[in-house]
């Protein structure tokens, strides 16, 4: 993410109407890049990432956090993945684990 965090900075800005990246709040700003590499990286279902991501954001952010992160990781995945997954998938992931 380190090696990584220019670039994911710039696509993070440029799906964050309004806010530069160097104005967000400092945890906003790291589960975003987190999110937004392994969006790039790996094969983690789009769904349970964003999930996750808005998990941490709500719980150690602010209150408008969970819901700012949602909308830049889903503004971002159509262009990252070229798919339209969404959080809301990820209630079969976590039927499918809980076994």
């Amino acid at each position: 993410v380190v090696e990584e965090a220019e670039s994911l900075d710039e696509m993070i800005e440029t799906t964050s109407r309004g806010w530069r990246v160097n104005r967000m709040p400092a945890v906003d700003r790291n589960v975003l890049r987190i999110a937004v590499w392994e969006l790039k990286n790996t094969d983690t279902p789009t769904g349970v990432v964003i999930s996750e991501a808005v998990r941490m954001a709500k719980e150690f952010s602010t209150e408008r956090s969970g819901s700012f992160v949602n909308g830049v990781l889903a503004t971002l995945t159509t262009s990252i993945r070229g798919d339209t997954e969404t959080p809301d998938s990820t209630a079969s992931v976590a039927s499918r684990t809980d076994l």
